[in-house]
């Protein structure tokens, strides 16, 4: 009947990501969900959209074992580095025999079987760096996997992201028992907000309350360092400063060639319209 009326199904999907997340707010104003509860799956919602290169731990910070290395470098390197798995290397990360976990090293020890890195070492699971969060959690379901490398297009590995770091982006940070990091962001007396160089993007927005993002597209930066590095155009010195909607942003401090902390003050109200392009 509809047909012979000329009414057609609509193309539109029934609800789109934006609808929910405002169901979800006014679900939290009116006692129906948590807050916490409203944050979680604000983030659900976010996976398709993060790229997996926003959650993985940087090449740089990667820590790796040589499998020439002799045990006892080995075993200290492990140990003070609190993580649970580590790519096993000849010579460089690019140079990936496997991937060697915590868990297993321990059963063999605990057995008193001596240690063989190569025969405890499981096929590395690699993901590309442009894919979504989504996407590499599904790739864990389906391999039966905790871990992944994260490559560029030219085959480099570029870092690596665990199941916990994707669980970390839906629920929030959980620090390691007696982990004393500071926190990625902290709000001064005066209102500014000293933030760290690894703080993602949506974070930021988040934090500032601002709807607008800053222009990824063609740059590829995920973090706070990568967007003040885009805007000045240069790596950084202390004491840069610039501003970005109604916002002056200045670098306080670097870690070598890498942003370490952005301090962020609010410019001066009603002077003339936030420039956020």
């Amino acid at each position: 009947m509809l047909r012979l009326l000329g009414a057609r199904p609509s193309a539109e999907p029934p609800v789109t990501d934006e609808e929910l997340t405002i169901i979800i707010a006014e679900g939290t104003q009116a006692g129906v969900f948590e807050e916490a509860e409203q944050d979680i799956l604000a983030n659900v919602l976010r996976l398709d959209d993060w790229r997996v290169s926003r959650l993985m731990t940087p090449h740089t910070e990667v820590v790796w074992l040589d499998v020439d290395d002799p045990p006892e470098a080995t075993w200290r390197k492990m140990s003070m580095s609190g993580h649970a798995y580590f790519p096993l290397c000849v010579d460089d990360l690019d140079n990936v025999l496997g991937l060697v976990s915590v868990k297993g090293v321990w059963a063999e020890m605990v057995a008193g079987r001596p240690v063989d890195l190569r025969a405890l070492a499981t096929e590395a699971l690699f993901v590309p760096e442009n894919a979504s969060a989504l996407q590499v959690l599904d790739r864990f379901r389906l391999a039966g996997a905790h871990a992944a490398l994260v490559i560029d297009e030219y085959g480099s590995v570029q870092g690596l992201v665990t199941l916990m770091d994707l669980m970390e982006a839906i629920v929030g940070d959980m620090p390691a028992l007696g982990d004393l990091d500071e926190p990625t962001a902290v709000q001064r007396k005066d209102g500014s907000w000293l933030l760290d160089g690894l703080l993602r993007i949506d974070e930021m927005q988040d934090i500032l309350g601002v709807a607008h993002l800053p222009d990824r597209a063609g740059y590829g930066f995920e973090t706070v360092g990568g967007f003040v590095m885009t805007r000045l155009g240069r790596i950084p010195t202390a004491g840069d400063q610039f501003k970005w909607c109604g916002y002056t942003f200045e670098v306080v401090d670097m870690d070598g060639l890498r942003v370490d902390k952005v301090l962020v003050k609010s410019s001066a109200a009603g002077v003339a319209p936030p420039d956020c392009t």
